[in-house]
């Protein structure tokens, strides 16, 4: 599916997949990059929609956020 182009506009860019991850790895939140076909860079999104469910090891645009060490 193709992004739209209001959508791209109000998102971040992020000019590789790597700092888009380093970007989600900071914000504590289970997010993904993609590539945007509008742009030619990479944004953050949350929604699975569509995607093949795969163990989050194996998923290489997917962050999940770090354990709280309070119990």
């Amino acid at each position: 599916m193709r992004t739209r182009e209001s959508v791209c506009r109000r998102k971040v860019r992020y000019a590789s997949r790597g700092e888009a991850m380093e970007a989600a790895t900071a914000s504590g939140l289970i997010l993904y990059a993609y590539a945007c076909d509008r742009c030619f860079r990479f944004h953050l999104t949350s929604r699975t929609k569509g995607r093949r469910r795969q163990p989050a090891s194996a998923e290489p645009g997917r962050v999940q956020p770090s354990p709280s060490l309070s119990a």
